[in-house]
Order: structure tokens, then C-alpha cells, then sequence
């Protein structure tokens, strides 16, 4: 069976660029585009795995809820938030967000995604497959982040600058400079977004990754800087596939009614009762096969006694060949006149045999009645094994005949 390629691809504006694991990157510089916006993929044999988003086309706040956890905040609680700046309506976008603790309750980033291109992805055959949705900016910007420490946050590549501001807890702000070259018109629009974040120059460093003509502009500043430096700037499409394959990706699209696991979790609904119902049959198969082991365990026991009892009944019968023909032989010769309730009797005996043991000396049948002579430690032990056999022939047996020895008692019964 061959299996589609998984791959990571990258949009923005009319170019698209996808990667296959660790092979090169292809490009699309004129993609055409549905009637929702989306890029249209020509190769109908690839199966998209992550999707870089361009965040420029994303609704974007920073946001804060004085709540305790990150867990009760909802869509809801961010559409009225949002409200509050914009007019956001339910029905035009499909949020995504990650908040975290701080000290004046959870903060983070939200993106909103047209709820047009939702539709399209979930419609499409190839979009619709992809597991992983995100923001390009968030991800990138969020490689470099260190809890606990405040910084303001770059990620620069050919086509321009991602920035944004943590403040060690959370997340106050991001944005996107699209610029070919790093003009003084940029220097300043980065300084006052970053300054309207939180951030501040004397207290807090730069950190991320840039080229050494950004740096120098940040040295010329007096910033404090920390970061990475690029030898040689890649594109946007390239910077954002590097990332790809780094990190589970803390903000998807791909959640809640339209997480990927959806159908695995319906799957999951069943499973479980599934799952219960071969549980109780495996159950079933082992109790029956240990009931059937157990009886066929009984039964050569209880054939293993048999042969006991017909030995010492007939001992001078050495050889067992025919059981029922040499006891009815026994019994008196002529097999018309056997009373052949005696070999019922035999399985009686065998019953109580295994509850009461005692040592057997003799059983006959003579005129219809029949006689057992044996030893037991007891007399105690006797009157037991008497009210055992009362009970499963149905009719009464006499103690005929007992002789006390040192460790046990001889005896006599019949019925």
C-alpha cells in the first residue's frame, strides 16, 4: 500500500511553499486562489500535515482575564472581550489562543481566522487533513521565549520582522513589519509598538534571531541585547518550515468541534463499550475453560477411584477389561438377574468417598443387598460417612458389624 507524503506548508500573500520532512522546500509564487481565499494546491497526491498561516491576516489582541486558570476562559469570554475593540462576530471567525498564569490572572495571545477559510479547509480533501494550524509569527517568536524572563522577542527574515513583547509570564502583544530594508520609519514604528506592550529599554533585553544590520540599529539604541544572528537571511517561507519539525505547537486552530481527533473520539465512545464487551467475553471463555478443566480434572478422578474400588471389590480380578461385565459377572453370574442399581451405587459411594475418606476393604452384592466392609480412624468418622451415604442412595444403611483397634475402627454396612 502506498501512503500519500505528509508535509508542512507555508502561506502568505500569493505565494505558497510546502516541505516534505527533511527534503528541500518547493515554491509557489503564483498560487490561484478558491473563492474563500484559499490557496488552491495543485498536487493532488499530498496530504497537508501543519499549516503556517500568515498573521497579518489574523484578527490579533493580546488579552487578560482576572481568573485562575487558563481553562475557564472559552471563545465566548473572548468574542465580548474582543467586541470591546472591534466588531467581532461569531460567525465571521474562528479564534484560536494561548494564555497563560500571571500574576493578575491568565494573559496570552488570540488570533481569529476568517471563518471563510475554516469552512473552505474543512471542505477541501487537503486542507481538510491538516492536523496542525497555526499562526507563523506566534510560532516563531514563541521558540525564543524563557519563562520567567521579561524580553522583548524578534524573529527577522527577508521579507521582514516579527516582534513582540513577554513580559515572563505572558504574552502582551505581537506584530508583523513587512520591509525589504530596515529604514528609520521602521526602527521607530518597532520602538513605540513595543513601548505600548510593556516594554522598556532600561529594564528589559532583545532576544531572538536577526540580521547584524538590525542589531546594530538596536546597539545604536542602547538596547540590551541577547539574540541570535543570521548569517545569511531566509525567506519567510523558509524560516517558517525550519521551525516545523521542533515543537508540538501550543496554539492550533485545529480544536474543539474542529479538532482532528474528533472522529478518533467518537471511535472512542464505542471503544470503551467495546472494549467492555470483549473484556466480558474474555472472562466468559476463561471461566468456561476452567469449568471444563475442572470437570474433566474430576472425571479422571473419579475414574481413577473407580478402578480402585473394583480392585479391591475384586481382587481376584487382576486385569480390568470389561468393568460392567466382570462386577455383574461378580454379582452372580447371569446377567439377567443383576440388579444394576449396584453400579449406581458405585458412583454414590465414589461421591461420599471424596468428602469422607476411608479405607475399603470389601463391597459385594448378594440377594440384593449390598455389603461394605472397610476401617476408619473413628467411630465419629463412621457415623459421618453412614449419614453421607444415607443421603445420596435415598434409603437407609446399618451399621452392622464395628471392631475397635488401637488407631482405628473396623466395620460392616449394608442396605
Amino acid at each position: 500500500m502506498t501512503h500519500s507524503p505528509l508535509l508542512s506548508l507555508s502561506w502568505h500573500h500569493d505565494s505558497i511553499a510546502w516541505k516534505i520532512s527533511d527534503s528541500s522546500l518547493s515554491l509557489s509564487d503564483d498560487a490561484i486562489h478558491d473563492d474563500a481565499g484559499l490557496p488552491e494546491l495543485a498536487d493532488a497526491n499530498i496530504h497537508v500535515e501543519h499549516v503556517y498561516l500568515p498573521m497579518e491576516a489574523m484578527l490579533s489582541r493580546a488579552v487578560q482575564f482576572p481568573f485562575s486558570s487558563p481553562v475557564l476562559v472559552d471563545a465566548d469570554m473572548l468574542f465580548q472581550m474582543l467586541n470591546d475593540d472591534v466588531d467581532a462576530k461569531t460567525e465571521d471567525w474562528w479564534l484560536a489562543w494561548h494564555l497563560k498564569p500571571c500574576q493578575d490572572g491568565v494573559a496570552g495571545m488570540v488570533f481569529g481566522m476568517p471563518e471563510t477559510w475554516r469552512e473552505s479547509m474543512q471542505n477541501h480533501e487537503h486542507w481538510g487533513q491538516a492536523k496542525v494550524i497555526v499562526v507563523d509569527g506566534y510560532e516563531r517568536l514563541q521558540t525564543y521565549v524563557e519563562q520567567g524572563t521579561a524580553a522583548a522577542v524578534v524573529s527577522q527574515d527577508a521579507e521582514g520582522l516579527f516582534f513582540g513583547f513577554f513580559d515572563g509570564e505572558a504574552w502582551r502583544g505581537m506584530r508583523r513589519l513587512n520591509a525589504l530594508t530596515w529604514q528609520a520609519s521602521e526602527q521607530i514604528e518597532l520602538m513605540k509598538s513595543l513601548e505600548a506592550m510593556g516594554f522598556d529599554a532600561q529594564q528589559h533585553a532583545v532576544i531572538g534571531i536577526a540580521s547584524e544590520a538590525i542589531w546594530q540599529n538596536f546597539r545604536d539604541e542602547t538596547w540590551q541585547l541577547e539574540g541570535d544572528t543570521w548569517e545569511s537571511l531566509p525567506t519567510r517561507h523558509e524560516a517558517n518550515l525550519a521551525r516545523s519539525q521542533i515543537s508540538p505547537s501550543a496554539l492550533n486552530f485545529r480544536h474543539g468541534r474542529w479538532s482532528p481527533q474528533q472522529v478518533w473520539q467518537r471511535w472512542s465512545f464505542w471503544q470503551r463499550s467495546v472494549m467492555l464487551m470483549l473484556a466480558s467475553l474474555m472472562i466468559w471463555f476463561a471461566g468456561t475453560w476452567y469449568q471444563l478443566n475442572q470437570l474433566d480434572t474430576a472425571l479422571q478422578d473419579q475414574q481413577a477411584r473407580i478402578v480402585a474400588a473394583f480392585h479391591e471389590g475384586l481382587p481376584q480380578a487382576p486385569v480390568m477389561l470389561d468393568a460392567l461385565a466382570q462386577l455383574k459377572q461378580a454379582a452372580g453370574g447371569d446377567t439377567s438377574q443383576v440388579d444394576t442399581h449396584f453400579l449406581s451405587d458405585l458412583e454414590y459411594i465414589g461421591r461420599v468417598y471424596q468428602t469422607q475418606i476411608w479405607q475399603l476393604n470389601a463391597l459385594s452384592l448378594r440377594d440384593g443387598q449390598t455389603n461394605m466392609t472397610g476401617s476408619v480412624p473413628s467411630l465419629e468418622q463412621l457415623n459421618k460417612i453412614q449419614a453421607a451415604l444415607q443421603e445420596e442412595l435415598k434409603q437407609e444403611v446399618r451399621i452392622v458389624d464395628t471392631q475397635m483397634a488401637k488407631n482405628h475402627v473396623s466395620f460392616r454396612l449394608t442396605w
